[in-house]
This record gives structure tokens, C-alpha cells and sequence, in this order.
């Protein structure tokens, strides 16, 4: 089975402002969704998708006959910001599981004979601390997942660096500066995205994440997976690991890949990632 994790920039929406009664971007993204061609993806930042599509819609649009997209209802972001779920393969059932400060998606499906708890996160943007919370929210969840004989599945934008990321950088704008950009202008004009850089480097949620008894798909720690040339810093090609699947011992991943170029620098600012797991 093959899944997916992608974070679609504002729902497809040109911004957070827009006003449009459908996504500009929605051309774009239903054609990257068809070529990742995975038979369950979790999508990031569905902003507004509650207000706009139904669930007919958004099966008809994408493809996909079982479906769930909510608000995440964070307490510090807009609350029509949120998550997704597009399945083939049947979904036993959905839940909206509250992170702390935000909601996520489970998708309860099965392998064969294991049954699974797939978790669609779009984790805290700013703040490690933060983080760290809705990490240890998720592990409670993981923990009762396994006392009903189920593995689990973690993936999305889960805005976390490894300590191995983190220590190639000391500072979150060295990054900026790798990347060509400059780094003065966004001190003067973009103190939110220097924040957030800076915070990344804690890097204290993935470990606690992993050393809960989850696993990355061998390989993913090679390959960034933001930002895209479409991200309003401009960023020249990928610089920080952000999306992530991470999965219970119980289940054998493969196939790890980032999607990139062609229609992939165009529809996001993220390039999605997937893997093989069964």
C-alpha cells in the first residue's frame, strides 16, 4: 500500500486572504495528487475546505471514495485552517483526535490482517515547546492503539528537524543564507519566519516522537522537503526536513521518495513525500 503526505499551501487558495468560492490552485493540485498516486494521502493546511467543498466534491474532485477533511481548530492560527484524508482503501472509521492545541486526523484501516491507526498531523508552525506537547498527546494515543492490537502511522507537516538536521545549522537563518536569500530583509520584514527557523533547532519533539517506538522509512533523513520555489521567501530549492511518516515496528515501509519537480514546483510550497507500507 502506498501512502502520502502533503501540505498544499493555504488549501490551494492563493493566500489566507482570498475571498475565491473555489481554491486557485485546485487544477494544479488535483493533477500533483493524481501523479503521487498514492492509495492514502494525508493532506496539510486544507485551509477553508470545510466552508467550501462538500464530501461529494472533494471525492469527485480527487478521486478518492473515502474522504474526511476538518478544521483543526488551533487555539493561536486561523481555525479554518486544516487537515485531510483521501483513501481507497476502506477506512474501518475516521476520528478527530485533539493534539493540545489542535486537531488531527485518524484513519483506522487495515494490511491484510493487521489493522492500523493512521494519524494525519499538521503540528504547531512556531513553537518547539509546543510541539512537544501535541508529540506526547499523540503518544498517549499510540500507546492505546497498541493495547487494541493495532500499529500506527504518523505522517504530515509535522514541522520538526532531527538533532542531525539541527546541528548542521547553529542558527535557523543560516539556512536563509544557504539558500541565497537576504537574510537582512527578513530580519527587517519577516520576523514571524525567523522565529519559527530559530525554534525548529531545538529539535527536541522527533526524538521524543521516535524514542516513543516509531521508525522513518529508511532513507528519509537524506531529503528535504521544503521549501519549493513557490514559497513567498523564494527559496531556491529545498532546505529543511519538515514532512514526515514515521510508523509503529509492526509495519515495513519502502520505497521512501520526495516528489519533486515538474507540476511539484508549482502546486505547493512543500514537496510531498510517500513511501510503500505493509
Amino acid at each position: 500500500m502506498k501512502i502520502a503526505a502533503y501540505n498544499i499551501l493555504a488549501g490551494g487558495f492563493n493566500g489566507y486572504g482570498s475571498a475565491a468560492d473555489k481554491p486557485e490552485r485546485l487544477a494544479l493540485l488535483q493533477r500533483a495528487i493524481q501523479e503521487i498516486d498514492a492509495d492514502v494521502i494525508g493532506l496539510s493546511d486544507t485551509f477553508r475546505w470545510v466552508d467550501v467543498f462538500t464530501e461529494q466534491e472533494i471525492k469527485q474532485l480527487f478521486g478518492y471514495e473515502y474522504v474526511s477533511f476538518i478544521h483543526m481548530n488551533d487555539v493561536r492560527v486561523d481555525k479554518r485552517i486544516g487537515v485531510a484524508v483521501l483513501s481507497r482503501v476502506p477506512v474501518e472509521r475516521f476520528e478527530t483526535v485533539r493534539l493540545a492545541t489542535r486537531d488531527c486526523i485518524k484513519a483506522v484501516i487495515s494490511m491484510g490482517v493487521t489493522r492500523v491507526a493512521l494519524y494525519t498531523a499538521y503540528l504547531d508552525d512556531l513553537a518547539e515547546r509546543v510541539r512537544v506537547e501535541q508529540v506526547q498527546v499523540l503518544l498517549e494515543h499510540i500507546s492505546e492503539d497498541a493495547q487494541q492490537g493495532m500499529e500506527s502511522i504518523v505522517m504530515g507537516d509535522l514541522n520538526m528537524l532531527t538533532p542531525e538536521d539541527a546541528s548542521k545549522k547553529e542558527y535557523g537563518l543560516d539556512l536563509l543564507i544557504e539558500a541565497g536569500l537576504d537574510v537582512e530583509a527578513v530580519l527587517m520584514h519577516d520576523p514571524y519566519h525567523k522565529a519559527a527557523f530559530d525554534d525548529l533547532h531545538a529539535a527536541q519533539a522527533l526524538p521524543l516522537l521516535l524514542g516513543g517506538g516509531l521508525v522513518e522509512p529508511v532513507g528519509a533523513e537524506l531529503h528535504a522537503t521544503a521549501f519549493t520555489k513557490i514559497h513567498e521567501l523564494h527559496f531556491p530549492f529545498p532546505v529543511l526536513r519538515l514532512d514526515h511518516i514515521v510508523h509503529t515496528a509492526g509495519v515495513a515501509s519502502s520505497g521512501f521518495l520526495v516528489h519533486k519537480g515538474g507540476i511539484f514546483e508549482e502546486a505547493s510550497d512543500h514537496y510531498p513525500i510517500s513511501c510503500q507500507v505493509q
